[in-house]
């Protein structure tokens, strides 16, 4: 999962603060790490805490200070990270990789990434709006 991959409306909105004060690849990080769990954002973090063991001391560091020993539960973001999957799973489809290969890679059935690969795009509410007022 990368920052290139997406862009803040990808994300729940639970996270999005924390991507003002960490940045985008640190709260992925966070989420992979530390998803489902809830953490204390604690000012003096210890270095075998599951913060630091998730984030690196530095992060868990700037946190602590913004949250001040707050218990927080970081979100899980399970949508974002499948929408993330599959849109490695269709580049890579786009650059060549087959049907087991992708299986292989994204540890799914090859009939699940025939589904992802050959899914049409999701519908831009934007293209939706007609010409004559009414917005579908």
């Amino acid at each position: 999962m990368t920052a290139q991959n997406i862009t803040e409306k990808d994300l729940p909105e639970s996270i999005q603060p924390l991507v003002e004060l960490i940045g985008l690849s640190e709260v992925l990080n966070l989420v992979q790490k530390c998803g489902g769990l809830e953490v204390i954002f604690s000012r003096n973090p210890k270095p075998d805490s599951i913060l630091v063991q998730g984030v690196g001391m530095d992060i868990a560091i700037k946190l602590g200070r913004y949250y001040g020993g707050e218990r927080v539960s970081i979100p899980k973001a399970e949508a974002m990270v499948k929408q993330l999957r599959n849109r490695a799973i269709i580049a890579d489809a786009d650059n060549g990789l087959t049907d087991n290969q992708l299986a292989a890679k994204y540890k799914l059935t090859t009939r699940w990434v025939r589904e992802i690969v050959n899914r049409p795009p999701p519908a831009d509410p934007a293209q939706l709006s007609l010409d004559f007022g009414v917005d579908l």
